[in-house]
């Protein structure tokens, strides 16, 4: 049998002779590669940014959600068991992010944001109060120096359309941090002036809501308009409605930057006016007080209060179901001709309270007047048959 090392010879000299063999035969050529045909990519989709310059963040969205909107609400934080029983001692705003496809025929998953002072996050971690009947507190999403920013829990509960592609979007860290606007302020949306015992005051506001104060030869301050009060959407309401104007009024010089297409009216633009007198109000004092502003307000009283209607200066009017509790309606906007039959009696009557019974229950209405005509019995009747039909307008 050969042995291991003459096979090894032999491979390695059939090698040897099958190249020499292949250098000798005539060349063939070689197919070449068919050329691949270039497989499609898909790119991400184009993303837009929500910018809050206010609070200090921006919120990266599809670009499926271009022409969406912004809706501005409030968080209200509870205490419970007291003798009083829920009362509320915190709140703050609420930013929502809505998908341009949202209908009130077809809602679907809005995307909320929970903006909190540190202060105020770090008492709803201690269990100081409460945000929602929910067993979890609101999930952090980022903070800056000044705010956390917080997913309320259950946010989705109802499973509305589209809930599965908010979570994808929270899933990839849209929020992003910077630090918020305390100093500097964008192109004047509103611009107010008048005269008042400390002499000429103004204030001028941009489109997100940071407002200039003061002296009207300066200095002055510069802070955000109350958001707990919904000053930023009563703004967005009036931008949202009205073309732009100067205007002298009642209530102070106004120029405004409307983005609407309404004009305004004489009374219109006192209200515009009447709301930026307020908000000057507010900003001096760093507060909100329950009767500043107040226009009319019908209550009933007794063992079982509740605030039937209430109509503010500018025209807004919040109203109650007093049949079983306290039930808000939704609130509404006095019309054009109602704010011109308001004006027309602020304008003429001096302040005046009516108090009656009516079924059982004591009941007391509220003028803020500010003319110099004390109103007569007949007067007082013909504006309270017109609030008690404006207040069964929006009960219908």
């Amino acid at each position: 049998m050969p042995n291991k090392r003459y096979l090894a010879l032999l491979s390695l000299a059939l090698l040897f002779l099958e190249g020499l063999l292949g250098a000798c035969a005539p060349s063939v050529a070689r197919p070449m590669p068919e050329a691949r045909t270039p497989v499609p990519t898909t790119r991400p989709a184009v993303s837009i940014e929500y910018r809050n310059t206010q609070y200090g963040f921006s919120f990266s969205l599809p670009g499926s959600w271009k022409g969406y909107s912004i809706i501005t609400d409030k968080w209200e934080g509870y205490t419970l068991g007291g003798p009083k029983g829920v009362v509320v001692v915190e709140q703050g705003p609420m930013i929502s992010i809505r998908h341009p496809q949202w209908t009130s025929e077809n809602p679907r998953q809005d995307i909320p944001i929970m903006v909190f002072t540190v202060a105020q996050w770090n008492a709803l971690q201690q269990g100081k109060f409460y945000v929602s009947a929910a067993p979890i507190n609101p999930g952090e999403l980022g903070r800056n120096s000044r705010y956390v920013f917080a997913l309320p829990a259950r946010y989705n509960y109802a499973f509305p359309t589209g809930w599965e592609e908010v979570e994808k979007i929270l899933e990839s860290n849209p929020l992003h941090l910077f630090q918020p606007s305390s100093t500097t302020l964008g192109s004047a949306a509103l611009t107010w002036e008048r005269y008042l015992s400390a002499g000429c005051q103004t204030v001028i506001i941009d489109a997100q809501g940071q407002a200039s104060f003061g002296p009207c030869s300066g200095p002055r301050s510069v802070a955000p308009i109350l958001s707990f009060v919904e000053r930023p959407r009563d703004l967005q309401h009036f931008l949202d409605r009205y073309q732009p104007f100067e205007a002298d009024t009642p209530a102070g010089r106004i120029i405004f930057a409307g983005r609407g297409t309404q004009v305004a009216t004489p009374s219109e633009k006192q209200a515009v006016a009447e709301w930026a007198s307020l908000v000057h109000q507010e900003l001096q004092f760093g507060r909100s007080g329950a009767s500043w502003g107040l226009a009319v307000a019908f209550n009933q009283e007794g063992s079982n209060p509740c605030s039937r209607i209430q109509m503010e200066v500018y025209g807004k009017v919040f109203a109650n179901d007093c049949s079983m509790g306290i039930q808000p309606y939704p609130t509404v906007w006095l019309t054009t001709e109602e704010l011109d039959r308001l004006y027309a009696w602020m304008g003429k009557f001096q302040t005046f309270e009516m108090n009656w019974n009516e079924g059982g229950l004591p009941m007391r209405l509220v003028f803020g007047g500010r003319g110099n005509e004390a109103p007569t019995e007949a007067d007082q009747r013909e504006i309270l048959a017109w609030v008690k039909d404006l207040y069964q307008s929006i009960a219908r």
